[in-house]
């Protein structure tokens, strides 16, 4: 009787035990673009991008390596194979300086080589300093790595044709992960094209700014809001012809990235107010080379002549 009772109370136990969630992020915006997806090419260069969710700290490492041991790091690739670059996700973006160990002045590169090898760079440079969240970083591995000395070095493609996993992981100074995420990348037959790019290079269409026409003499401060047609990142400036690069007042998002808005104060009246906006998409390409006005005036009185002031929607899907 009594162990009957005793494998009951621990079945109780099993049941009511708190499921652990997961203590990293996720990287967003992943990617490897690849130059040759030719198989055991031993010419390709790669382009691996992503966007931080938790920040990495001095101390902390970025790993990448590939799932298994089907991409070969040839023997004496080291930093000078490797630039790491980080900025914001329309750029410009900074070079990270790099070299074999990590020191007060310099991120150590660490590369593994063989069949299944890795890459982990340890952050140590206190002038560039830790790597926040939301940063978006490059990092170039091959000949097209030119930062701190010009690469000579690229991995070998596997030998069979398929889709391969490319790991990027980050971690802080105690190798705790912070955050993790996965690019995939095909190995193809040749067929005597270029590098294939998917990123999309097409500009966000940009619709219902608000607020438009005449506003009442008492309003000191409206919130400017707009839609896109797909994930973007808008920014204003109150000068025309600025590019989106060299904007520095940035939109909220909401609704999935379609709807952006931002408040303004200090409204005067009798005062025109001309907002120039441009977006980009998500993945960090194809921004507006034109400005979009969003312009609204207030009143020198109390009744205004028209008014339009009302956000709009995310558009329909």
């Amino acid at each position: 009787m009594l162990r009957r009772s005793l494998v009951g109370f621990f079945f109780v136990l099993f049941l009511v035990l708190p499921e652990v969630a997961s203590a990293y992020g996720i990287l967003t915006r992943v990617s490897d673009l690849i130059s040759t997806s030719e198989p055991s090419s031993t010419s390709t260069t790669h382009t691996i991008t992503f966007a931080t969710v938790g920040e990495v700290p001095l101390g902390g490492k970025i790993v990448i390596h590939p799932d298994g041991a089907s991409f070969d790091f040839p023997l004496g690739m080291d930093f000078s194979d490797v630039d790491v670059a980080v900025g914001p996700s329309g750029g410009p973006f900074t070079n990270r300086p790099l070299a074999a160990s990590v020191s007060p002045s310099t991120d150590g590169v660490a590369v593994t080589t063989g069949p299944g090898g890795r890459i982990e760079i340890t952050l140590g440079d206190t002038g560039s300093g830790l790597i926040g969240t939301s940063t978006t970083v490059v990092i170039e591995v091959g000949t097209n790595a030119s930062t701190g000395g010009a690469g000579t070095r690229n991995i070998t493609n596997p030998s069979g044709v398929g889709s391969y996993r490319i790991r990027m992981e980050t971690y802080d100074a105690s190798d705790v992960l912070v955050d993790e995420g996965t690019a995939m990348v095909a190995i193809v037959e040749p067929v005597g094209v270029g590098p294939v790019d998917t990123t999309d290079i097409i500009p966000p269409t940009r619709s219902n700014g608000r607020p438009m026409g005449t506003l009442l003499a008492s309003t000191v401060a409206v919130q400017i809001v707009l839609n896109t047609d797909k994930f973007a990142f808008c920014r204003w400036d109150p000068s025309a012809s600025v590019s989106y690069g060299a904007m520095t007042n940035d939109f909220t998002m909401a609704g999935s990235g379609l709807l952006h808005y931002t408040t303004v104060t200090g409204l005067v009246p009798a005062t025109t107010y001309d907002y120039y906006v441009r977006c980009i998409n998500g993945g960090g390409s194809g921004a507006n080379p034109d400005d979009y006005l969003i312009s609204f005036t207030i009143s020198a009185s109390t009744t205004p002549s028209s008014t339009s002031s009302a956000p709009p929607g995310p558009p329909p899907s």
